[in-house]
């Protein structure tokens, strides 16, 4: 079972308003926002710095094939922290050799093999555009991903409009929602992603440790209650109202002569 898989389904549950009395030590525990590290193929040792910032789990990304030999070296140089892999335009026969490499979670976008999303031991994702038309959206509910990443890759700060195009996707979607964030992520974009709904977030490659302790305290320093996810459309039928003590009174047909 995918590691990073059971860190967003625990996050779901604990935005939900638990039953009894709970500790202080157990609300502390709870993540308001998962934080993904980025890695590029050809910096393994960037994956030791990881842990040490904070990540969540780390996502590597690469513009061609990775070894199974290499990828082996990083999963085991990312010790105890999930490690997943974009698979970009990957093949059948390659995606395989995925499976067996030992990560944690798959990324793959719509040109993937459709045996992407029968894998069993890693987490799968789909990696989808902020364009893509909302009928089609929804219908990704039916392939049952363990999540979605939105692919936001542009350098340009966070908008206003960008969180609401983010809580659309959340309404439409049933699977977790992360962000792809470009080099232009800020940490008081936080907030506002975990109001529209986003339970992760993918920070860029080769970020400094400085922003990283920024975001991990953005993270921690989020609400505890829990939020409204996503809201669903309901069908409201009209309803006459009729005090209790008044008696409709019928109309009587008058007789004909």
């Amino acid at each position: 079972m995918s590691k990073f898989t059971d860190k967003l389904r625990s996050l779901s549950k604990s935005s939900a308003t638990p039953l009894g009395f709970q500790s202080r030590s157990s609300e502390a525990k709870s993540a308001g926002m998962l934080l993904v590290g980025a890695v590029m193929v050809t910096d393994a040792k960037e994956i030791d710095l990881l842990a040490g910032v904070g990540a969540d789990a780390g996502l590597v990304v690469s513009e061609g094939d990775v070894s199974s030999k290499r990828a082996a070296e990083m999963v085991k140089a990312a010790g105890g922290l999930p490690l997943g892999a974009y698979a970009r335009g990957v093949s059948e026969k390659k995606l395989g050799s995925l499976g067996k490499a030992g990560w944690d979670f798959l990324v793959f976008d719509g040109e993937a093999p459709a045996a992407a999303l029968e894998l069993e031991e890693q987490g799968r994702f789909l990696m989808i555009e902020p364009g893509l038309d909302q009928g089609l959206v929804r219908a990704v509910n039916g392939l049952e991903p363990d999540g979605v990443f939105i692919n936001r890759t542009a350098d340009a700060s966070l908008t206003v409009q960008d969180l609401v195009l983010y809580r659309r996707f959340v309404e439409l979607l049933e699977s977790p929602v992360i962000v792809v964030a470009g080099s232009g992520l800020a940490p008081a974009a936080v907030s506002g992603l975990w109001r529209a709904g986003v339970q992760g977030i993918v920070v860029p490659p080769a970020q400094p440790a400085e922003l990283w302790a920024e975001l991990r305290k953005a993270v921690e320093g989020l609400p505890r209650s829990p939020k409204r996810r996503r809201a669903r459309p309901g069908v409201i039928l009209p309803r006459q109202q009729v005090e209790p003590d008044m008696e409709v009174e019928e109309e009587e047909e008058e007789e004909e002569i």
